[in-house]
């Protein structure tokens, strides 16, 4: 099974996680949310995290 990394790719935080899966190589997709369009806000992303925040891993 492949974790879905949700995330902004400056955001530390997304960083920071991404960094820990490639440390205890678990494998990971990286799927981008654009912040500054506001995609964190969306239906989409809002039915994985209701706070619309990031990093989310599913």
């Amino acid at each position: 099974m492949v974790l879905k990394l949700y995330g902004a790719t400056m955001s530390t935080k997304t960083r920071s996680v991404a960094q820990i899966c490639k440390e205890k190589e678990i494998p990971y997709e990286l799927i981008t949310v654009n912040l500054p369009a506001g995609e964190h806000k969306s239906p989409a992303h809002l039915a994985i995290q209701p706070f619309g925040q990031v990093p989310v891993i599913v």
